[in-house]
């Protein structure tokens, strides 16, 4: 009988895994802001017009990269499942062979036939368990070499994603110099960016952190699976879109609903009474070993402090965005009715999200816009 080979593919491609942020990293984007500050106010309305609509197309082109980074990732996710189930069978085979002293069951049980008939039906038997296995051999090489292919090209995805992301914040610093950014339901100066960036070193600095330690380490972030909705209950008034609205807008409750954090963080940061955007918790975030960032803009009230532990069942504030309103006598310019502004953001970052922000819908189902509600 034809002997059983098991041979399995175990090559799989290294996905490169980016070191967190530190200190010094802090130290570095202070740098390139304070040098950039004043650098630009030669720049004319002409040229301000053109960088802008250079940043949309970058912008654009970011966005595509996420969704296709996205879908891959899913693919990758199912292939591996698929693969572990047919090691699992396969292991479940060897495992039979083994304790039966490898192929000589086989043959015992062909030769104890009580007839012809009965020993060519057994040897029929034994050709199909061993076709079968072989066949699975075959299957499991074969998903293999298409999840090594798949996590190559989400490699060449993820360096064109991020060769993007720097040719954005070179625009953006540019246009943040002279006051002209795009208009986001949370915006922030170059001012501003540099004295947050300051403040996010002193609070690493006061609990003790290094200045070459990764943050994420210092800051004790648990890891965890995923992220949960920041509302008991909620609809969708406004999209993602990368190029003008870079979070979803979670509405269809009253102003002072309780609002959650998505998961277990840190709180990295908070603003309040921003012009755009009103009261803004900032949660740090480990998902998987891969650093996140959430923002919860138009807060009412915080009940956090930034340094605070939180998971998916701590209050971090209250819903806002009706009576913060200017249009409504409030302070805040970037809102006219009670909601959430949620983004979700790869990497920790509290200034210079914008580039970096995906759309929520990859972390969880959330139903159409103004069509249906979605649940804790």
């Amino acid at each position: 009988m034809k002997k059983v080979v098991l041979f399995i593919l175990i090559f799989i491609l290294f996905i490169p895994i980016v070191n967190g942020k530190s200190i010094d990293d802090l130290y570095k984007e202070l740098e390139v802001l304070e040098n950039q500050k004043n650098l630009y106010t030669y720049l004319s309305n002409d040229d301000i017009k053109e960088l802008l609509n250079n940043s949309i197309d970058i912008e654009e082109i970011i966005d595509t990269l996420n969704s296709e980074i996205n879908n891959i990732n899913n693919i990758i996710l199912e292939k591996e499942e698929k693969i572990n189930k047919i090691k699992e069978e396969i292991d479940n085979f060897m495992v039979f062979n083994q304790v039966s002293k490898g192929e000589n069951i086989y043959l015992e049980y062909i030769f104890n036939a009580e007839s012809y008939a009965d020993m060519i039906y057994r040897y029929m038997v034994a050709e199909q368990l061993t076709n079968y296995n072989n066949n699975l051999i075959e299957t499991i090489n074969k998903e293999i070499e298409e999840l090594n292919s798949r996590k190559e090209e989400l490699n060449k995805k993820i360096t064109k994603l991020n060769n993007e992301r720097e040719k954005y914040k070179e625009l953006e610093i540019i246009l943040k110099s002279v006051n002209t950014f795009n208009i986001d339901s949370i915006t922030s100066t170059l001012e501003e960016d540099i004295e947050n960036i300051k403040e996010e070193i002193k609070l690493y600095q006061s609990i003790g952190c290094t200045r070459y330690m990764d943050i994420s380490i210092c800051l004790n972030i648990r890891n965890s699976t995923g992220l949960n909705y920041p509302l008991i209950k909620g609809c969708v008034s406004k999209d993602y879109k990368i190029t003008s609205h870079k979070g979803i807008d979670l509405a269809c409750n009253k102003e002072g609903t309780n609002v959650y954090s998505a998961g277990s963080g840190v709180v990295s940061f908070i603003t309040y009474k921003s012009n755009c955007g009103g009261n803004i918790v900032y949660i740090y975030h480990l998902i998987n070993g891969k650093s996140y960032t959430t923002i919860y803009g138009h807060l009412l009230k915080v009940y956090v402090d930034v340094g605070d532990i939180v998971d998916e069942n701590t209050i971090i504030g209250l819903l806002g965005g009706e009576s913060t309103a200017l249009i409504n006598g409030g302070y805040d310019k970037c809102t006219n009715g009670a909601h959430l502004h949620y983004v979700v953001t790869e990497g920790f970052h509290i200034n210079d999200f914008s580039i970096y922000t995906i759309n929520p819908r990859y972390m969880n189902n959330f139903p159409e816009v103004l069509n249906g509600y979605f649940y804790r």
